[in-house]
């Protein structure tokens, strides 16, 4: 049963138009990824930039030297690598900042109790990436994440929506699915994406 709507998270932004549309409409975080191997690769120049302007950013690192040199004006430091209570307390205590961690379920049969731990590691957030469509056959029964500090991903659009909210995450991250190629957004997706999460919490 739904018991609430997410928060939405916008991620692989490169450019500001792209997260002021996004924030009109009622995303709550702009993910920027700092990565030379991403497709949606966005720069430190983009996170200080929004930063700046009130956003609330997660810049999303894929390794912890990355993390070390690339640090800006992030809210959120989203840890998207296999890592530990090291990194954790590196971004919270060297840093001061908010971390997001991400677990990869995908060939993990113990992904909540990682997830668990991680929080308990001192994560302010955790993500549950699977990194394919979250209603595929081979997922199966997506966990009930109600009353977690949990959010979910996995090629999430419109189409797929309700089972996204079915296992109640605390937030939403959505990139590949709302594209028009990596790192641009496609406007009329994103638009379409925020009135099927208006039209559920109507619902409620």
């Amino acid at each position: 049963m739904i018991s609430m709507i997410p928060e939405i998270k916008i991620c692989g932004i490169t450019d500001p138009e792209d997260a002021y549309f996004a924030s009109s409409l009622g995303a709550s975080i702009i993910g920027v990824v700092l990565s030379e191997q991403s497709p949606r690769k966005g720069t430190p120049d983009l996170v200080r930039e929004l930063a700046g302007k009130g956003f609330h950013v997660a810049a999303v690192y894929t390794d912890l030297n990355s993390v070390r040199v690339h640090s800006t004006d992030e809210e959120y430091v989203q840890i998207h690598f296999p890592h530990g209570k090291e990194a954790i307390s590196y971004v919270k205590e060297v840093l001061e900042k908010r971390t997001i961690s991400v677990v990869f379920p995908t060939g993990n049969t113990h992904f909540m109790e990682d997830a668990e731990a991680r929080l308990k590691m001192g994560a302010d957030l955790v993500l549950l990436d699977f990194g394919k469509d979250i209603s595929s056959s081979d997922i199966g029964v997506l966990p009930d994440l109600k009353n977690k500090r949990i959010g979910l991903a996995g090629k999430i659009s419109a189409e797929n929506l309700a089972t996204a909210l079915k296992a109640n995450p605390l937030f939403i991250d959505l990139s590949s699915r709302l594209e028009v190629y990596p790192g641009k957004k496609d406007h009329e997706k994103v638009k379409s994406f925020m009135e099927a999460v208006k039209l559920e919490a109507t619902a409620l």
